[in-house]
């Protein structure tokens, strides 16, 4: 008899490592984006004619931008994605395990359900547009790596 728990906990544990993954892909994305902008407004705004009215609006620009970059919000949400996207792999390994044993006691499972919850609510929001857009590909996935269909 395979226990439900498990069952249960190695599926939302493999759906948040994907998602936390790909989540933190984004934000790498858009953190990347918004460094290569403000090298690319100072290189600008560094070789405009002294005369140029586009200084002012560049340099407003790089200004309001700078905070963000600086105090690392988007790197700590970075960091926090990465961690989720770790903690979710340990459960999804360790459920899979006491999911294919057969006879987990609850004993078993529940202080890893804990320690899986405790990640999941520590961790930040998975976008719900991230969720819909990968929903069918991470459905086919998890039952051919539970070969299921």
């Amino acid at each position: 008899m395979r226990p439900a728990l498990a069952d249960n906990l190695a599926e939302s544990a493999y759906f948040t490592e994907h998602l936390a993954e790909a989540a933190a892909k984004w934000v790498l994305l858009i953190l990347l984006a918004i460094v290569t902008l403000l090298f690319v407004a100072a290189y600008v705004a560094g070789n405009a004619p002294i005369a140029s009215k586009a200084i002012p609006a560049f340099a407003r620009g790089i200004v309001m931008t700078i905070p963000f970059v600086v105090t690392g919000d988007l790197a700590v949400l970075l960091w926090r994605y990465v961690r989720l996207k770790l903690s979710a792999a340990g459960a999804y390994t360790t459920a899979c395990v006491l999911r294919d044993k057969g006879a987990a006691s609850l004993e078993e499972v529940l202080p890893l359900l804990q320690e899986y919850n405790a990640a999941r609510v520590q961790g930040p929001p998975l976008p719900g547009w991230l969720h819909a857009r990968h929903m069918k590909e991470l459905n086919a996935d998890y039952r051919a790596s539970y070969g299921r269909r």
